[in-house]
């Protein structure tokens, strides 16, 4: 993932208040936590190794 492209928004005192992401990186993000989370269910772990052997 290149976060180069990524943007900070600053106030007048220069504190980081908020960033601009680009939504290939925001996508890659979102299925990154969507994938952590899953794995945290015992029965969803078991489902994708059955489907995996499956295959």
């Amino acid at each position: 993932m290149n976060y180069h492209n990524i943007q900070r928004v600053v106030n007048e005192k220069g504190t980081v208040t908020s960033v601009i992401v680009p939504i290939n990186i925001w996508q890659d993000i979102q299925s990154e936590k969507e994938t952590a989370y899953l794995l945290k269910n015992e029965t969803m772990i078991t489902t994708l190794v059955s489907r995996e052997k499956s295959s």
